[in-house]
Parts: structure tokens; sequence; C-alpha cells
């Protein structure tokens, strides 16, 4: 703000100075050699005043940049310390049980609570921008309740950690290089936006959509959004309009994958093939009721090539079970809700 006034004083000083002498060149009668004189005066005056104020002026916006840019980088810096800090002391906290290896968690916590995370050195190498916070929060809320779930049940602690390890390297990614996970598996990136890809924007579904298939009309009733491991995918409950039975929409990472589910009973689920996804992912969902953050679920995800098998496990204790087919582009349309409060992240 002081150089934008200094600026703005600069310039009306030289164009002060450039109407004082104006004036005088008017009035003095000036003539040949006077009014070349005069000009040469008043450039030599004015001249570096209006220089001066223009660089001034032409280096506020860059110089607001920076200085959000550092406050970015030093809100980011002082969360992370606390993070660390936190999450440092629960592991020690937990390496004390006999049911969990308690050397690799207080391994960990000293990488996490090591002197270098405080240097100046480390703290010049965080990379993170305004589009990344969001991303940072997320990771965040998955390490957290992937510790609790140590906590709270060490029967698999073996995948429990090995999952905590993935989640704290991607979010050291995050913070040190600027870097994402992919969004999609290896795999799926080689056909993005290939033929037979679903073509609706689904990504975008949320709380209070209309949703059409053939000719039942839906209306988007809850939507559960997860993260894990940097990728997002979302199930969204479509209450229909008619008479019809509801259904729930799987839209998966990067919108590649979709498919229209049924909840059925866990017990007539068949057995997860060797090659299906599985770990636990953060889920906010958001439904007419209000909304809950940074549930942490487990999950098992399939396909057998024309349908998509799906079984979570939810803190509460609650198991729940989908099967369904996979769409195909103009299997679905998708008319966005007009009220922004309903929108779902």
């Amino acid at each position: 703000m002081g150089g934008r006034a200094l600026g703005i004083g600069l310039l009306a000083g030289g164009g002060g100075i450039v109407v004082l002498m104006l004036a005088w060149l008017a009035v003095s009668g000036a003539q040949g050699g006077g009014i070349v004189l005069g000009l040469i005066l008043m450039l030599l005056l004015a001249g570096p005043l209006v220089g001066a104020g223009a660089y001034l002026l032409s280096r506020q916006q860059a110089e607001a940049r920076a200085a959000a840019a550092f406050g970015v980088r030093r809100r980011v810096i002082d969360a992370d310390r606390l993070f660390r800090s936190e999450i440092g002391t629960s592991l020690r906290a937990l390496a004390s049980s006999p049911a969990l290896p308690g050397p690799r968690l207080r391994s960990l916590a000293d990488e996490l609570q090591s002197p270098s995370h405080t240097s100046a050195e480390w703290q010049t190498t965080v990379q993170l921008d305004d589009s990344q916070l969001e991303l940072l929060r997320r990771y965040d809320d998955l390490v957290r309740e992937r510790v609790r779930r140590l906590r709270d049940d060490p029967s698999d602690a073996e995948a429990a950690l090995r999952e905590l390890r993935q989640a704290l390297d991607q979010r050291e990614d995050l913070l040190m290089m600027g870097r994402s996970a992919p969004s999609l598996d290896p795999s799926l990136l080689l056909r993005a936006g290939g033929p037979g890809q679903v073509v609706v924007d689904l990504e975008a579904i949320g709380l209070g959509d209309a949703v059409s298939r053939e000719r039942t009309n839906y209306l988007v009733d809850s939507v559960a959004a997860y993260f894990a491991e940097g990728q997002r995918w979302k199930l969204a409950r479509l209450a229909p309009t008619s008479s019809e039975p509801a259904h729930w929409l799987y839209v998966g990472p990067g919108g590649q994958e979709a498919a229209l589910l049924d909840e059925q009973a866990a017990a007539e689920m068949p057995g997860a093939p060797s090659g299906a996804a599985a770990g636990t992912a953060v889920v906010d969902v958001t439904s007419q009721a209000g909304r809950a953050e940074g549930v942490l679920v487990s999950y098992t995800r399939w396909t057998d090539g024309r349908r998509l098998h799906l079984v979570e496990q939810w803190p509460d204790g609650a198991h729940h079970a989908y099967v369904g087919p996979l769409l195909r582009p103009g299997d679905l349309e998708v008319w966005p809700s007009r009220n922004p409060s309903l929108s779902s992240s």
C-alpha cells in the first residue's frame, strides 16, 4: 500500500512540474531557444519523478502476488509443524502397544519430527500454491484417520501401517515438490478420453442434481465423496420421482468409469478376485440432513467386465455391498441443481 501511495505521489509531483513549466512558457513569452530550454528543464525535473512513479505502480501487482504467496507458504509451514507434532506424538503413544510394531512406529515418528523439517532450508522448499491447499487438507484427514485406525483396530497392523506410510509419502511429495499423485490408475490414463468412455461430466454431480436414465427420472439426495492416494471418486444415491426403486451411481476416478448399483446383502456378494482394488479412504458425506467429513471407510472394488462390485465397511461396523452394470456413453442425462447451496464437493 505504501509503494502505491508513493508511486501516485511521484506521478502527481511530475505532473505538477509539467503543468507549472507549461504555464511559465505560456506567460513568459519565451520564443525559440527559450522554449527549447524550458522543455529540457521540464524533462530533467519531471522525467525522473514520472518514471519512478510509473515503475513503482507497475511493481505493485507483482509484489501483491509475492506477498500472497509468502502468506500461503507461511500458513502451510505453520500448519505442517502442528501436523507433524500431532501425528508424531500419536505414533509414539501407539508404539507402546504390544499389538503394534513399536520400532517402526517410533522410526516413522522420528522422520516426521526431524529437526530438518523446521530449518530455514527446508521451509524454502515448500512448493504448494493456493490450488493445492485443499488437496493437502485431504491428505491430512487421511493420515489422521489411518493413525486412528491403527489405534482402534490393530488386528491388521501391517496393512494399516503400509497405507499410512503411502499417504505420508504422497503428502511429502505434494508439500516439497508440488507433485500430486496420479488421479487415475496408470492403465486408465492410457485409455482416458478414448472411445467407449463415459462422456457426461459425472465428476461434478452433487446434491439436488436431476438424473435421467431411459424414461426414469431421479434426484440426487445424498453424495459420498471419497479420497485416497490422490484419487477421488463418488457414490450418489438416486431417489426416483416415480415408484421405481432407488439406485446408487458410482463415479470412478477422473469420471472414466461409472456404474448404476443396487445395494444387496454383504453375505451374497461373491469373493473379491486377487486384482481387486482395496484399502481405506476418507469420505465426506453430504445429504439433506447435514454433512459429515473425514470418515475413514474400508473398501474393496472390482469389475467382471460387465458389472462393478463394491463392498464397504464403515466405522460404525456397518457393511454395505453394491453391484450393478457399468454405464455406457449416453446412458445418463444430468441436469445440475440451480441452488448453489445444494452442491457437493
